[in-house]
């Protein structure tokens, strides 16, 4: 028997219990949805204040690519990008039980506590059912803790596994919901996964926002009004301006040259852009952890 930790951090959103299997009324006990967050994102939110009318501070969001690697830093022995894939333990023991989450040590960020709850939120089919995601990691077995990671949260679950070393498959959605190649089943010797959406280049961030990206699976989406601060947030927030996002922007532009004059890396064929892309975060990145990367959960 094996066992395989799979360590979440970054825009991701974790559904206990209400996304349909598709067989009768039985719900999948968790699934954990990365939303495609590839775009840049601008915005303004009302904000309720003590006195005084509400604050509407404006924001933008830059690009976070879902990425999976065997190791927390790298170099990994295994790594992909995930656009438009489903990640799969292959051998479950089945005798570990039904999965349960274990709240007792710490609880997650959960999606609808921040909103407006007149207005409300709830998971959207696009994106959690109909594979307009960046991955989906379905877990019928084993068991989900929160755990402080740095100023983060992240969700851990382990899966206790028929053979060891555990096995995992990435599986491109049916098309045209992917454009990802297949790809050999992976064996997971370390026993540990890290999957992970966060930014493609950390100093081009507009920080205290960032959670928001983890709404891209909700219905409406983004909110546009925030009855408290989102982790990350910190007052006074820091108000969007011209200078500014010219600022960022440029250092966004500066990131994607630099690592342009690394292509063609060698002995390593791209095969699209968002792999080009993707292969800042696996080859030069350790895994972000501030705290508005922290993952999320619904409900």
């Amino acid at each position: 028997m094996g066992q395989l930790t799979i360590t979440f951090s970054g825009i991701c959103t974790h559904f206990y219990r209400c996304i349909p299997s598709g067989v009768g009324d039985a719900m999948i006990p968790l699934r954990s949805v990365l939303p495609n967050a590839l775009g840049i994102h601008f915005g303004m939110f009302q904000f309720p204040v003590l006195s005084g009318p509400p604050l509407q501070p404006m924001y933008y969001l830059m690009p976070h690519i879902a990425v999976v690697a065997d190791a927390k830093t790298p170099p990994a022995t295994q790594s992909s990008y995930l656009y438009g894939a489903r990640l799969e333990v292959l051998n479950p023991d089945p005798l570990q039980g039904a999965f349960e989450f274990d709240s007792t040590l710490a609880d997650g960020c959960h999606l609808p506590h921040y909103v407006d709850p007149d207005l409300g939120i709830k998971p959207s089919p696009d994106v959690v059912q109909n594979y307009n995601a960046a991955c989906y990691v379905d877990f019928l077995y084993g068991k989900g803790r929160v755990v402080l990671n740095g100023s983060s949260k992240t969700t851990v679950i382990t899966v206790d596994t028929l053979d060891d070393p555990p096995k995992v498959r990435i599986t491109p959605f049916p098309l045209p919901n992917s454009l990802m190649p297949t790809q050999p089943d992976w064996t997971v010797t370390s026993g540990n996964l890290y999957v992970t959406n966060q930014d493609f280049d950390a100093a081009a961030e507009d920080k205290p926002f960032d959670f928001m990206l983890n709404y891209l699976t909700t219905f409406p989406g983004i909110p546009r009004f925030l009855k408290e601060n989102l982790p990350g947030m910190t007052d006074p927030l820091t108000q969007l301006t011209p200078p500014l996002l010219a600022e960022s922007m440029s250092e966004l532009t500066t990131a994607i040259l630099q690592l342009g004059d690394q292509f063609p890396f060698p002995g390593k064929e791209m095969t699209s852009f968002v792999e080009f892309l993707a292969s800042r975060v696996l080859i030069g990145q350790a895994v972000d952890l501030d705290e508005s990367c922290s993952d999320s959960h619904y409900p």
